[in-house]
């Protein structure tokens, strides 16, 4: 049996148990995205281009991302 440690996301803080928001696993990749997205906008102090370049991906689907999650403080390109 895999214990959290298996699932853990790098770079992440890793969750106690029964920390993560909920038991449903939707809910919880949607925290992850959310929480990933937060913490690289704040990193790349809101610039697009450079969020996205922390995250791997493009900046088109940065752009997806913090549309689907209403994310205040939209970065800028």
């Amino acid at each position: 049996m895999l214990g959290l440690e298996a699932i853990a996301v790098p770079g992440a803080a890793v969750p106690q148990a029964g920390a993560l928001p909920s038991l449903k696993l939707h809910q919880n990749i949607e925290w992850t995205e959310r929480e990933t997205l937060r913490r690289a906008i704040e990193a790349a102090g809101s610039i697009k281009k450079d969020a996205a370049e922390l995250m791997g991906i493009s900046q088109r689907a940065l752009s997806y991302y913090v549309a689907k999650y209403k994310l205040d403080g939209s970065p800028k390109s």
